[in-house]
């Protein structure tokens, strides 16, 4: 439900037919991973199954079956560096492998765009070199940037009804409104025209 991810869907919906087989057909949401994935922070059921319900809703409209998963991969640390920095990508890849006897293909989506690349846990150099015999993974969308991304769905209603970007949001409210992430949305979809949308 992120910037990201919500491009690579707008992006596969618009350049290829639904009948071919490289259309997205499924979305993974991940319990475990950005929600309620540290000790301190606890599993916060309530927060992901009133979310996984939004989202739920978002693939019936979208025409995309939604894969709801658990995972207690960031137990393994839950410093915040340490899983932006280091392990993030191969957590991602972990889950796509889990799901191997169902999709052939994953893609995560890009964090970064290639002018702005970092030494990062996720990044167009390190999942592809995670896929397997029976699981390709693939970065996608590095080639764009973030307010590009940002502009390009913020014209697609349904993304607006369920855009994530907020590690605070509870079970009432996708996103706090005040955190660094919010406000930097924010002022993307005011660039973009289109903050009343949101």
């Amino acid at each position: 439900g992120g910037v990201d991810s919500l491009y690579t869907l707008w992006r596969n919906r618009r350049n290829i037919p639904l009948s071919h087989p490289g259309a997205i057909k499924d979305i993974v949401f991940v319990h475990g991973l950005d929600m309620g994935g540290t000790l301190a922070g606890g599993f916060k059921e309530e927060n992901f199954d009133a979310v996984a319900a939004q989202f739920t809703h978002f693939a019936e409209k979208t025409g995309v079956n939604i894969i709801l998963a658990s995972t207690n991969l960031r137990h393994l640390d839950s410093n915040a560096e340490c899983w932006l920095e280091e392990f993030q990508g191969a957590a991602m890849s972990a889950v796509a492998h889990t799901l191997s006897g169902s999709l052939s293909d994953i893609l995560i989506a890009s964090s970064q765009d290639i002018p702005d690349l970092t030494p990062f846990g996720s990044h167009p150099l390190i999942e592809p070199h995670c896929s397997s015999f029976h699981v390709r993974i693939h970065h996608d969308g590095e080639r764009t940037s973030r307010a590009d991304k940002v502009k390009a769905i913020s014209a697609w209603p349904e993304a607006m009804e369920i855009l994530r970007v907020c590690f605070d949001g509870g079970a009432d409210q996708l996103n706090c409104g005040r955190c660094d992430k919010c406000v930097r949305t924010m002022l993307e979809l005011l660039c973009a025209g289109n903050l009343a949308k949101a």
